[in-house]
């Protein structure tokens, strides 16, 4: 971990960390309305219901797969155009992405509508409808996301984010209590085609129902290798979830999503910060070709990552219990699992922005092949130990060891490309790991602590005064994190001058 002041950050740099915030804000308010609304719903639809809910959004996650890396050529090769205001190429990049994404997932809905007589209960029927409406908005929403990313419009997207979350937290939940699973699904469909017409409009992209076939082509060669390595990623981080519903059925897979529930919190500042060092990067190299420039912006997001994890890990091990045990009985049996993964997705965690190195390095292959090895791997010694009678617990554990093989590997595979020797790079992998054996150590000591003092567990008390406990445990962390990056006193700052120029 490098030794940086917030002084010596270089001025390039602290756009970076300001971007993050404004997606971070909004994030976390969205997190925040999600996390209340998504207890309400868990609570309203039941185990099985919110199964196929979630089963559908999991289709989701991997239709975008489908373009076969256009939107990702996008990503990876407009940012420069944009900085040198080269917007009508940039236009013609983008409308041939999205109309080849529109085409191809309109097939791919088509062919899902063919299938709806092959489900017999009214309710995956209802799921079998709204992916097929979710297939055609996809590509809109998701080309939206990418053209505010490249024209680096995170407050755009920050407006997106807190208004999506508001409209499937009002009217999502008061669709699913009068109308059920169909009426939920219906709300979270018409947000998504919002959120499409919503970022499109604003960003500077105009729109043209024009394909350009060379320049698809090469957007498709660029962005291929990111595509892969994207579903390599997804397949070992969902393949815990396909086993589930695959072997165990939607009951199961409604108790592990809320077992995973704390999950999207968690991955506020990772996800943020990847989404801003990815674009930062694509810029650097696409105008330098020197990958070595992102040594210290990679260093920094992985620090930040590792030391601000295990105060979220131990609000995830406190609360969520908590919330179940008062608001959600149903779900009592997903209590154990929530802790496991609360220690368990540290290294989902901290390994975010080390795929953007990998991609410009060009080692997509090798590494998406030790990725896609590892997801077989978890997926078969899982599905085997759970159609022998292994319950979450086990599904969980098995990839959970994955996780860690994969994270460390990423993490160690992305300093050496970015131009540090061996050895400190394995000492300094080993140190971003360390915070996740405090909080494993810490918090099941601290839980033991709070049960031989009378406190009944999972209760609300409990959980203020194991989170009171476990906030002062961090401290020192927090304390590291200021003295090596600078980061609270940046984001301080900040909010302190924004806060004096307002009448």
């Amino acid at each position: 971990m490098s030794n940086v002041s917030a002084n010596d950050v270089p001025r390039s740099e602290r756009p970076i960390l300001a971007d993050t915030g404004k997606l971070s804000a909004a994030s976390a308010l969205s997190h925040i309305l999600n996390v209340v609304g998504g207890v309400v719903l868990a609570g309203i639809l039941g185990p099985t219901l919110y199964g196929i809910s979630k089963t559908v959004q999991l289709v989701q996650e991997f239709a975008g797969f489908l373009n076969v890396g256009s939107m990702s050529g996008v990503n990876r090769s407009c940012p420069a155009l944009v900085s040198r205001r080269q917007l009508a190429e940039y236009g013609m990049r983008g409308n041939s992405s999205l109309w080849f994404s529109v085409l191809v997932l309109g097939l791919a809905g088509i062919a899902v509508a063919a299938a709806f007589p092959f489900f017999d209960t009214r309710n995956e029927r209802t799921g079998v409808l709204a992916l097929v409406a979710i297939l055609f908005a996809h590509p809109f929403f998701t080309h939206g996301e990418t053209f505010l990313s490249v024209e680096k419009q995170f407050g755009r997207r920050g407006i997106v984010i807190l208004v999506m979350a508001a409209i499937k937290v009002t009217a999502g939940v008061a669709a699913a209590w009068f109308f059920g699973l169909a009426g939920f699904l219906s709300v979270f469909v018409l947000s998504l085609a919002w959120g499409g017409w919503y970022q499109i409009r604003y960003s500077t992209m105009k729109l043209a129902a024009t394909i350009s076939v060379p320049r698809l082509r090469r957007l498709v060669r660029t962005g291929f290798p990111i595509s892969a390595m994207d579903l390599t990623e997804r397949l070992l981080l969902s393949a815990d979830r396909i086993v589930i519903v695959s072997v165990l059925g939607a009951e199961a897979m409604g108790l592990y999503q809320l077992a995973l529930f704390a999950l999207p919190v968690m991955m506020l500042v990772p996800f943020s910060l990847r989404q801003v060092v990815n674009t930062d990067v694509f810029d650097k190299v696409g105008q330098t070709n020197n990958l070595s420039l992102c040594e210290g912006v990679f260093a920094k997001s992985v620090t930040s990552i590792a030391l601000t994890s295990p105060f979220l890990m131990g609000a995830a091990w406190f609360g969520v219990p908590m919330l179940i045990e008062l608001l959600l009985p149903d779900y009592l049996p997903a209590i154990p699992v929530v802790k496991l993964f609360a220690v368990a997705c540290f290294p989902i965690l901290v390994m975010q922005t080390a795929f953007v190195i990998i991609i410009v390095a060009c080692r997509v292959r090798t590494i998406g092949l030790f990725i896609l090895c590892t997801a077989l791997v978890c997926g078969l010694l899982s599905g085997t130990a759970a159609s022998l009678g292994g319950g979450l617990i086990m599904v969980l554990a098995i990839h959970g060891g994955g996780w860690m093989l994969m994270s460390g590997g990423l993490l160690y595979a992305a300093q050496r490309l970015v131009g540090l020797n061996s050895q400190p790079s394995l000492a300094r992998t080993g140190l971003w790991f360390l915070p996740m054996l405090y909080a494993a150590i810490e918090l099941p000591l601290l839980q033991y602590g709070l049960t031989r003092s009378g406190l009944a567990p999972h209760s609300f008390i409990f959980a203020v005064a194991g989170g009171a406990a476990h906030t002062l445990a961090c401290l020192p962390l927090f304390l590291l994190l200021e003295s090596r990056i600078g980061g609270l006193s940046f984001f301080l700052r900040a909010a302190r001058n924004r806060l004096s120029r307002r009448p």
